[in-house]
């Protein structure tokens, strides 16, 4: 749930506000940004799998960083599309990709521990029947 609001929130930072202001590349790629966000935190509602959480890791991992490693003043179409949000959407970006990469990790160690418990219930059920 935390996960799905942190995905929203990273699409609404990036949603183009001013979409007089980009170019149409820009605008598409601002808006497929915002898109994929808001359709990873309708993935992470509706069912809430590991491949969903590493896609959206993933995902918002590669925008923060990309965020970063791209000014705002260069002259690339890339540039004006993703700084439409100014240094919320870049926080949020970062927020989404921790939070999913945290999200991922209990999922995985409760599965993990989920596993190994089943296991040792079989293992007792089998040494109570070989006693019999």
């Amino acid at each position: 749930m935390v996960t799905a609001a942190a995905l929203v929130l990273c699409g609404a930072a990036h949603f183009p506000l001013h979409p007089s202001e980009l170019t149409t590349t820009g605008l598409a790629l601002s808006a497929g940004t915002a898109g994929l966000c808001l359709l990873l935190a309708l993935g992470m509602l509706l069912r809430n799998a590991v491949p969903a959480m590493a896609l959206g890791t993933l995902f918002t991992g590669l925008l923060a960083a990309v965020h970063v490693i791209i000014p705002e003043t260069s002259s690339a179409t890339l540039a004006p599309a993703l700084h439409t949000g100014g240094v919320l959407a870049t926080l949020s970006a970062v927020l989404a990709a921790l939070v999913c990469l945290l999200a991922l990790c209990v999922t995985l160690t409760l599965a993990r521990n989920r596993t190994s418990d089943q296991v040792i219930a079989r293992m007792n059920s089998r040494a109570q029947r070989d006693r019999v």
